[in-house]
């Protein structure tokens, strides 16, 4: 309201209820012998536990580098920016790998040589091959293999030429299989 000094203000404090928090105190050991560092932490109460680890994780950095020299300490993406290198990412298309490749076929003669035919047409290696006998009654059967490291985009290749057999009843089933030796 104005006066004739000038103008007046009135500060009330909110009505508002606080929300409610939870307070913490938590201990972080520090690398130098028998010290630590006590804190408390109040968090509202529904981010109690994102927040509570938001803060753990900073304060695990601060500790981490704590006395640490400049040439050992890790860095905050856990990589030194020196030892990036500019190398060519493939595309997917170029990438090789060893499959297995499952599908369900007609229990019919021919079957197997029309896949085959086609994964020797794209210089596609089978590594092994497994072909169940069809069930009592059944006209169709599982075929399975797995194939020698090939590209992506021959192993694409294959697949849209399999499916469009009328022999093939399913979708080709495409694992990527890496040796971890």
């Amino acid at each position: 309201a104005p006066t004739a000094t000038g103008a007046r203000t009135s500060h009330r404090p909110s009505t508002a209820p606080e929300p409610p928090t939870k307070r913490s105190v938590m201990r972080l050991p520090l690398p130098a012998p028998n010290h630590a560092l006590d804190w408390t932490v109040d968090t509202p109460l529904p981010y109690e536990a994102p927040t509570a680890s938001a803060v753990i994780a900073d304060l695990v950095d601060v500790t981490r580098t704590f006395g640490a020299d400049p040439g050992h300490r890790v860095p905050a993406l856990a990589f030194q920016p020196e030892s990036l290198s500019d190398i060519r990412i493939l595309p997917m298309a170029e990438i090789e790998s060893a499959y297995y490749l499952r599908m369900r076929v007609a229990d019919e003669p021919g079957v197997l040589a029309d896949v085959t035919r086609i994964l020797a047409d794209l210089r596609i290696s089978i590594d092994a091959a497994l072909q169940r006998e069809a069930g009592e009654g059944e006209n169709q059967t599982d075929f399975i293999l797995l194939t020698h490291r090939a590209t992506e985009g021959r192993v694409d290749e294959a697949i849209t030429r399999i499916q469009a057999l009328s022999t093939v009843l399913s979708k080709v089933v495409r694992l990527r299989m890496e040796e971890l030796s």
